[in-house]
């Protein structure tokens, strides 16, 4: 598959993508190797359980520096994934444009669902803790447009349905092989009809409420 600078990213990193997401690992550094014309993982980055340190650590580790471009996938909290484009204004024009251009289709590729936030940068100070406080700071401030509202439902809604599914399937192991179930909540059937249904509507608004640790629906609407 092509991308506009004929640059994707190699089979590991795809691979190793998957795994990064399920492990307790603060962030993977990508860079573009010009000659192989591939998005390779120069720097896996271990962390610890304090997320201002580790993000303080990539500046006095000189991983961020003000002239080599990068891509940062950021574990900021639980199960929550930021992609940064680290283009620093003094980096090389060539590799500015290579990384400008290749941005796209590595996301298309590792599916953009998964990050919570997809940012650019251009400095490292915004990457230190105080910087990233900033960053959050001004997010929190920005109101949502309808579209983007509409887009934040769909993707909490489609998690849900996610896990009804899980549901699903395990109750049919638990009565089989007396697996424990993964989820907090137990699901109202009721519920996960109408979660089985969502992608016969063309538009539904649901409100969820949880009664004696069973996830129910509230109402519903549709367009």
């Amino acid at each position: 598959m092509s991308s506009q600078s004929g640059i994707v990213p190699s089979d590991e990193l795809i691979s190793e993508f998957h795994k990064f997401l399920k492990s307790g690992n603060r962030a993977l550094i990508l860079t573009i190797d010009s000659n192989n014309l591939t998005i390779n993982i120069s720097n896996l980055i271990n962390g610890s359980n304090n997320l201002n340190n580790d993000l303080d650590s990539l500046i006095s580790n000189n991983i961020l520096n003000d002239k080599d471009c990068m891509y940062i996938i950021l574990k900021y909290d639980e199960n929550k994934f930021a992609f940064i484009s680290y283009v620093p204004d003094n980096s090389i024009v060539r590799y500015k444009m290579l990384y400008a251009s290749s941005k796209n289709t590595l996301l298309r590729l590792l599916n953009n669902e998964y990050f919570n936030l997809i940012l650019f940068i251009n400095n490292s100070n915004e990457l230190s803790s105080l910087g990233w406080e900033k960053i959050l700071l001004n997010l929190n401030s920005i109101p949502l447009s309808q579209d983007e509202i509409n887009l934040k439902n769909s993707i909490n809604l489609n998690i849900i349905k996610t896990k009804a599914n899980s549901v699903i399937l395990n109750d049919s192991a638990n009565n089989n092989n007396n697996n424990s179930n993964n989820l907090l909540f137990n699901i109202d059937s009721n519920l996960v009809d109408i979660l089985n249904d969502y992608n016969n509507k063309s538009s539904i608004l649901i409100n969820l409420k949880i009664d004696n640790e069973i996830l129910k629906l509230s109402n519903k609407s549709e367009n």
